[in-house]
Parts: structure tokens; C-alpha cells; sequence
């Protein structure tokens, strides 16, 4: 009799355990779809600056995410280096190829990112190695700002795989949204 009690718990205990990973695997992946949903920007500026450089050292780029029209505009005159750090985006790009490259830029944005704890982060040493850096600015949806100084470079440590992946990523847009 004892011996089938001990049999009649465990079973309970497997099957318990087995629905409690069932849901909480459900949980999980509810999660991370939200989290996908929530990437909601208002505006995104971001861009390349090199110090070691002669002319168009710092393009930058700004895409506002209007629904009924989109817009994105550039800076290339490299006013990145400016003490005031204010952007002068009078450059107006309405081709659709440029607008479609700096869409998936938004798309690619990491959830890493957009959850960010702080408002401010540097990640490696952008620029340090003349390897030039990366600037990443959002607005999400609800006011909330966010700022970025990426490094590609593979070797350093402090920086999120997807994090580092994106940047690659952004390296080749800006590449393509400056030819």
C-alpha cells in the first residue's frame, strides 16, 4: 500500500511539473511576441561618424515614422562633431529605395535596445580604433528617448550579440544610403 503511494506522488509530482513548464513556455513565448509588438518608434536618427576623416566624416539620417507619410532626411555636414551635437537634417531623401533601406534599419532594431535599462549607452569604444562609430538615437512611441554609441568591433566584450550583429547591419545600410 505504501508502496503504491509512493508510485500515485510521483506520478502527480511528473505531471504537475510537466503543465507548470507547458505554461510557463507559453508565458515565455507570449512575452517575447509583446515585446516584438511594443518596437513602436516616433522617430529614429542614426548614422556614422569617423574622426580620422577629410570630408563626410559623419552622415547622419533621420527617419520619422509618420503612418500616412514617412520622411527621412540626412545630415552630411558632419555637425555630429559640433559642441551643441544638434543635427541640421536639410537634406531631404524622398527616394523610396532610401526610405525602404532605412525602414529595415527600424525593423532590425534589437529588443535589446529598445529595452535598454538606461537612457545613454556606449557599447565598446566606437571610433577609438579609426574604425569609425555608430549613432543611434530613438524616440519610441511613448516619448521615451533613447541614445547609442555602437563599436563593430568583434573583439570587445561588453557588447550583446545582437547588439553587435545590428551594428554590422547598420554599417552596411549607411554605406548604401550614402552611395
Amino acid at each position: 500500500m505504501k508502496y503504491a503511494l509512493n508510485i500515485l506522488l510521483l506520478i502527480l509530482t511528473l505531471v504537475s511539473c510537466k503543465n507548470q513548464s507547458n505554461s510557463e513556455l507559453n508565458k515565455a513565448t507570449s512575452d517575447k511576441n509583446a515585446e516584438v509588438e511594443t518596437l513602436k518608434f516616433k522617430q529614429i536618427i542614426f548614422g556614422r561618424y569617423c574622426g580620422e576623416c577629410d570630408e563626410n566624416c559623419a552622415p547622419m539620417f533621420r527617419l520619422i515614422m509618420d503612418k500616412n507619410k514617412p520622411n527621412l532626411s540626412a545630415d552630411f555636414e558632419d555637425t555630429y562633431f559640433s559642441l551643441e551635437n544638434k543635427f541640421e537634417f536639410k537634406t531631404d531623401l524622398k527616394q523610396e529605395k532610401k526610405l525602404k533601406i532605412a525602414n529595415e534599419i527600424a525593423e532590425k532594431i534589437p529588443v535589446t535596445l529598445y529595452n535598454w535599462k538606461t537612457d545613454k549607452e556606449r557599447f565598446g569604444c566606437p571610433d577609438c580604433t579609426d574604425g569609425c562609430g555608430y549613432y543611434l538615437e530613438f524616440i519610441k512611441k511613448n516619448g521615451d528617448l533613447k541614445v547609442f554609441d555602437l563599436d563593430d568591433f568583434e573583439e570587445t566584450e561588453n557588447i550583446p550579440k545582437d547588439v553587435l550583429e545590428f551594428t554590422h547591419f547598420l554599417a552596411e545600410r549607411i554605406d548604401k544610403l550614402t552611395e
